[in-house]
């Protein structure tokens, strides 16, 4: 065969290949830096979770009495906060990151889910995150998304099971 056409289908799979390693190595340390942060907030939780309950219920306590079958009306306080709570946490996945395989501007903080606030049936935090990877191929100006998400059990108290 000819060096000419045998040469440059090599490179291109030898290219490949390390293409398909590097996106390996950050998918691993994506996961590894969400993991590390859910571990993280979820021990840290429950003296979260008492301030927020304290407030809660002194700032419901100020209301009238006539103005208490309305609070059903305002909207849920975790659905307004998320952006801010996505953008605050953004650091933290930031700090746990291999800094030698991600680079802390590419990453971002697109979800987080907390215990459930009022019952504690769903004593669990999670945060979903994204890294965006640009393709180092020349001509080509790709962009892949990888997405990493994690669970854990937060301890909030009293909550069963």
């Amino acid at each position: 065969m000819e060096g000419a056409l045998v040469l440059p289908m090599f490179l291109s799979f030898l290219f490949a290949l390390l293409i398909m390693t590097r996106i390996a190595m950050i998918a691993t340390a994506l996961h590894m830096a969400t993991a590390e942060t859910v571990k993280t907030v979820s021990a840290h939780l429950y003296p979260v979770a008492k301030l927020a309950s304290a407030a809660d219920d002194a700032w419901k306590q100020r209301i009238p009495e006539s103005l208490q079958p309305y609070l059903q009306l305002l909207p849920d306080w975790q659905n307004l906060a998320q952006p801010l709570l996505c953008k605050a946490l953004t650091p933290l996945v930031g700090s746990f990151a291999d800094q030698r395989v991600l680079k802390k501007s590419n990453l971002v903080v697109t979800q987080v889910i907390l215990p459930g606030t009022g019952h504690t049936d769903e004593p669990f935090f999670g945060i979903e995150v994204e890294y965006v990877f640009t393709l180092p191929v020349p001509f080509v100006h790709k962009q892949i998304k990888l997405k990493s998400a994690a669970m854990e059990r937060a301890w909030i108290g009293d909550s069963p099971g």
